[in-house]
């Protein structure tokens, strides 16, 4: 096989894992597996060792296609040219020169994934310190005035609630057990039918159903953020054409990095020039989510023309797989 015929890479060549001391393992499907019930023991023991040797390569979930290497990695020594075909069986080789496992690399873009979230909240954490503590303190006047119109706002509040009882013939501290206190509004869950339309999206695309699932945590997250059909659909057709063995968790990573990557394009010129300047660009999700915690909202002319904004820089980074 020539390196024109070569699938691409099934992990991006950034992820690493090598901080991450416990790779997960799915027992179930371990257990059930070909490898379980028919390998010999020999075989199976160089394999979980080459998956645990894969984890903290980079990228992750990737083995150097060398045997002298893998001979060692496996513990196989000198044994190894006569396992080598059996053990390697479920190993592909990409463009790279690197061997890659589909359900390890899986693993390691859900990690990956993990890792860049809590990267930005901590950063988001941090500049909000900073934030709070470079801004300038109101003098004892300001203070006073705020305290002041809070108290007459709650006195307000409290004579018109009042009012508002006398007029429906309930008088204040009776006939209030049938009243139903007022929460905070509960947020609507995503519809099944916003799902189910994403879902026809991958399927439009090329993936097989059996290859997602409607009621992953990350697919929800992403639908509830607003992630359209149309984008679920364009980089499921990048990951078909890629040739990518794992294609849903695959679309899932790529599908928020470059949502963040949108946002950070559309909402850039508000962020702090001293942040912008240490931001590397592949950390744009950490420029998002500090960018959500802004202390003022957007009006909706704003959030109209970053809406429009945002969809057209999703589109020129889908356009550019």
């Amino acid at each position: 096989m020539t390196d024109a015929k070569l699938p691409d890479p099934l992990v991006p060549a950034e992820v690493d894992l090598r901080d991450f001391g416990f790779m997960p393992l799915d027992a179930l499907r371990l257990r059930d597996s070909d490898l379980a019930i028919e390998a010999s023991a020999e075989v199976f023991r160089a394999s979980v060792l080459l998956w645990c040797a894969s984890w903290h390569q980079v990228p992750a979930g990737s083995l150097p296609l060398k045997d002298k290497t893998l001979a060692d990695y496996s513990r196989a020594g000198a044994r190894w040219p006569r396992i080598r075909a059996e053990v390697l069986s479920k190993w592909q080789e990409c463009s790279d020169g690197r061997l890659y496992h589909p359900v390890v690399a899986e693993k390691a873009l859900a990690a990956w994934n993990e890792k860049l979230a809590q990267r930005a909240r901590t950063r988001a954490a941090t500049w909000a310190r900073e934030a709070k503590k470079n801004a300038p303190q109101p003098t004892r006047d300001e203070q006073r005035d705020v305290a002041r119109d809070e108290q007459r706002d709650e006195q307000r509040d409290v004579a018109r609630d009042d009012s508002s009882d006398v007029d429906q013939g309930i008088v204040k501290g009776e006939g209030r057990e049938g009243k139903e206190e007022k929460g905070p509004p509960t947020p609507p869950p995503v519809e099944a039918g916003v799902r189910g339309l994403a879902g026809k999206a991958l399927k439009r695309a090329g993936l097989n159903p059996m290859q997602f699932s409607l009621d992953a945590p990350r697919f929800i997250a992403l639908v509830g953020q607003g992630a359209t059909p149309d984008e679920f659909e364009a980089i499921g057709r990048e990951a078909v054409a890629k040739g990518i063995k794992a294609p849903f968790p695959w679309v899932l990573t790529v599908l928020q990095s470059r949502r963040t990557e949108a946002a950070a394009i559309v909402l850039a010129p508000v962020t702090p020039a001293a942040a912008v300047a240490t931001t590397p660009s592949r950390d744009a999700t950490v420029t998002a989510e500090m960018l959500r915690q802004r202390s003022t909202p957007l009006t909706p002319e704003e959030k109209a023309r970053a809406d429009e904004a945002r969809k057209r820089a999703m589109q020129a980074l889908t356009g550019r797989g």
